[in-house]
């Protein structure tokens, strides 16, 4: 998660430097990065480190989507890279979900290998 993490950092990095921030865009995917992170990790029985670890994670990956979608809205060139941060988010989510829900869903591991399939596009 790390790896992962530094890495959004260094798209983030790039996104920024390159163009001005959408800071509509970027509010909203906080915001909804925010309300995902409580309801699939926040609320649970989960150790607290691990809690306070996926909802970071979970705001800097809403980060992610929202610097990009930003550009994308200013550059539709930049469409593709914009997908790419909302399919991580998604993945990511059906993870979080996989992971701390006692109840597993139906063709959960397809939705998170549809979703990872389609970012590496």
């Amino acid at each position: 998660m790390i790896a992962f993490g530094l890495c959004h950092v260094f798209y983030i990095t790039a996104v920024v430097t390159y163009a001005p921030v959408g800071w509509l865009a970027w509010l909203l995917w906080v915001i909804l990065g925010t309300v995902i992170a409580y309801l699939v990790v926040v609320r649970t029985g989960a150790p607290a480190i691990l809690r306070r670890a996926a909802f970071g994670y979970a705001l800097l990956l809403s980060s992610t989507a929202g610097v990009t979608t930003g550009l994308a809205l200013q550059r539709p060139i930049f469409t593709g890279l914009a997908l790419g941060g909302v399919l991580f988010l998604i993945s990511d989510t059906f993870i979080a979900i996989d992971l701390y829900n006692k109840h597993r869903l139906p063709a959960i591991s397809s939705l998170i290998w549809l979703t990872y399939g389609l970012r590496e596009r």
